[in-house]
């Protein structure tokens, strides 16, 4: 799993990596309207082609993607494609990439001052919510970011999944979250390993 602070990757970086684009993808990058959405979706078409360029043995350059509505983008790749996942949050931005096994990640952002219970109300079913609101406030803040990013990081998967006709209903998920941040990472099937976390600047 890679994971970028987009905050400190440089301009050098950022445009050189914008000449790896395909023509769709800068079509797609001129229609966001806020400069942030912009900068969170080239890094993590950049962080996405230096992992998928690790795991192939390419330069990240050469690695090539399709747009798909409302999915990940499609590898143009000729032999058996790897499977992976982007999310991001704030100035955050992660992928997964597995050779494996099809992926789901979430990254979120740890917020204590969002009104949780509002926000557990509408995402969580009944029995959910009912054992969420019995946690005191200490609790709660970890529990509403653990199934938060687990709904994410599942619905992800079965998306993921699908497209490769794969079934996500006994899907494995991990819980990688740091102090700041919540990162599920979920799966069609059980990872050997915990998956090492790659920080990266952007940069090959």
């Amino acid at each position: 799993m890679w994971l970028v602070d987009s905050r400190i990757v440089g301009e050098i970086e950022l445009q050189r990596g914008f000449l790896w684009l395909s023509a769709e993808e800068r079509l797609r990058y001129d229609a966001f309207l806020r400069p942030q959405r912009q900068r969170q979706f080239l890094i993590g078409r950049i962080l996405l082609r230096i992992a998928l360029g690790k795991l192939l043995e390419l330069p990240a350059e050469r690695i090539s993607l399709t747009g798909q509505s409302n999915h990940a983008p499609r590898l143009n790749w000729s032999g058996a494609a790897p499977y992976f996942s982007l999310s991001h949050s704030g100035s955050w931005v992660a992928c997964a990439v597995s050779l494996d096994t099809a992926l789901g990640l979430d990254i979120e952002v740890i917020n204590p001052a969002r009104d949780l219970i509002a926000l557990a109300e509408q995402a969580f079913d009944p029995d959910e919510f009912a054992r969420f609101g019995k946690l005191d406030s200490d609790d709660q803040l970890k529990a509403f970011y653990l199934l938060w990013s687990t709904k994410e990081a599942k619905f992800k998967l079965a998306s993921n999944a699908n497209s490769v006709n794969e079934i996500s209903t006994q899907a494995s998920c991990i819980d990688l979250s740091q102090t700041d941040l919540s990162i599920i990472l979920c799966s069609s099937h059980a990872l050997l390993a915990i998956p090492q976390i790659i920080r990266s600047d952007a940069s090959e």
